[in-house]
C-alpha cells in the first residue's frame, strides 16, 4: 500500500536552421543546370507519466512534451544579374519537409483514493521556402522551372501532429486535466525577379505548392464518486503560397507559360473526453 504516489514527466524537441543553395555569376554551356535546396529535420517529443501501485491513498501525475520547429529556412535562388545558359533544363528548386510530433501520457498506475493528473502537450512549427530567379538574371534552355514545394506527408501523416491521453481514475475523487495544441506556419513562394529574362524553346513553370496537414489528438478519462475532466484540443494551419513574376520580366516560351501557386490545407480535431 502506498500513501502517496508522484509521477512526473517532461520532454521537448526543437529543429531548425537555414538551408540555402545560390548561384551567382555565369554559365555559359551546360547541359542541365539544377540549383536545389532541401531541409529535412524531424522534432518529435514523448513523456510518459504514471503514478500509483496497488493500492494508494493518494496520487498525482504530470506529462509534458513539447516538439518545435524554429523558424527553419530554404531557399534556392539564382542571383540578381545572372546568366545562364543549359542544352537541356535549367531548374531552381526549393523543398521543404521539416515535421513536428508530441506524444504525452498519463496514467495512474493502480487502485487509488484519489487521483489528479494533468497532460500538456505542443506542437508548433515555422517553415519558409522560396525559389528565385533574381532581378535581371537571364536564364536561356529549353525548359525553365522555377518550384517551391512543401514535402506531402501523404495520406494519414501530418506535419504537425498533437497526440495527449490523460486517465485520472480513483474510488473516491479523480480529476484530470489535458491540452494538446498543434499548430504549423509555413511560407511557400516561387519568384522570378523584376527585369529578368527567361528564353524558353520548350515550357517555363513557376509553381509554388503547400501541402500543411496538421492533427491535435485529446483522450481523457476521470471516474469516481467525485470526477471532474476538462479536454482541450486545437489544430491550426496558417499557409501563404505565393508565386510572382516582377514587373518588366520577360518569360518567353514556345510551349507553354505556367504561372501557378497551390495550397493543401488539412487541419482535423479528434477530442474525447
Amino acid at each position: 500500500v502506498n500513501f502517496i504516489s508522484v509521477g512526473l514527466s517532461e520532454a521537448s524537441a526543437t529543429v531548425g536552421g537555414t538551408t540555402r543553395a545560390y548561384l551567382n555569376g555565369t554559365v555559359g554551356s551546360a547541359q542541365n543546370v539544377t540549383v536545389f535546396a532541401k531541409t529535412d529535420g524531424d522534432a518529435v517529443s514523448n513523456a510518459d507519466a504514471v503514478a500509483g501501485g496497488t493500492v494508494t491513498l493518494a496520487s498525482g501525475y504530470g506529462a509534458k512534451a513539447t516538439a518545435t520547429v524554429s523558424s527553419s529556412v530554404v531557399e534556392a535562388t539564382i542571383g540578381n544579374g545572372a546568366h545562364v545558359t543549359a542544352s537541356n533544363q535549367v531548374k531552381v528548386w526549393a523543398l521543404g519537409d521539416s515535421r513536428a510530433s508530441a506524444d504525452a501520457d498519463g496514467d495512474n498506475g493502480g487502485l487509488s483514493v484519489g487521483t489528479l493528473g494533468i497532460s500538456n502537450v505542443g506542437v508548433s512549427s515555422n517553415l519558409a521556402i522560396t525559389a528565385r530567379i533574381g532581378e535581371n538574371a537571364q536564364v536561356s534552355a529549353p525548359t525553365i522551372i522555377v518550384e517551391a514545394t512543401q514535402f506531402d506527408p501523404g495520406s494519414g501523416f501530418f506535419t504537425a501532429l498533437a497526440d495527449g491521453t490523460t486517465s485520472a481514475d480513483a474510488l473516491l475523487a479523480g480529476v484530470g486535466s489535458l491540452l494538446a495544441n498543434a499548430s504549423y506556419t509555413v511560407t511557400v513562394a516561387a519568384t522570378v525577379g523584376t527585369g529578368a529574362q527567361l528564353t524558353a524553346t520548350g515550357y517555363i513553370n513557376v509553381t509554388s505548392r503547400a501541402n500543411n496537414r496538421v492533427k491535435s489528438i485529446a483522450n481523457g478519462t476521470a471516474s469516481g464518486l467525485l470526477a471532474a475532466g476538462y479536454v482541450e484540443g486545437n489544430a491550426t494551419a496558417n499557409t501563404t503560397t505565393t508565386t510572382t513574376v516582377g514587373m518588366n520580366a520577360v518569360l518567353d516560351a514556345q510551349d507553354d507559360v505556367l504561372i501557378d501557386a497551390t495550397s493543401n490545407v488539412t487541419v482535423l480535431t479528434d477530442v474525447d473526453g
